[in-house]
């Protein structure tokens, strides 16, 4: 995994983990990024990435995006 973030936007959540409103991350299934400041927790453990609710989801191609996230997909070649 890769991640880039802005170090003076991170807020800790103790015992939870951190919320980053300016982060990208990349890893075997893709690439997620957070957009217009949008918020991203990744866990205490690194396990878990939790998104904020969006009230719609726009899907294209291997991408789906919000208002505040953008999560583009890689594509298995099976």
């Amino acid at each position: 995994m890769q991640i880039s973030f802005d170090p003076n936007s991170i807020i800790p959540l103790e015992n939870i983990g951190n919320i980053y409103k300016s982060v990208r991350l990349v890893d075997d299934w893709g690439i997620l990024e957070s957009k217009n400041n949008g918020a991203v927790l990744i866990t205490e453990d690194w396990k878990y990435v939790i998104l904020p609710f969006a009230n719609s989801i726009k899907s294209y191609d291997n991408v789906e995006e919000t208002e505040s996230w953008k999560l583009q997909l890689k594509v298995s070649n099976k």
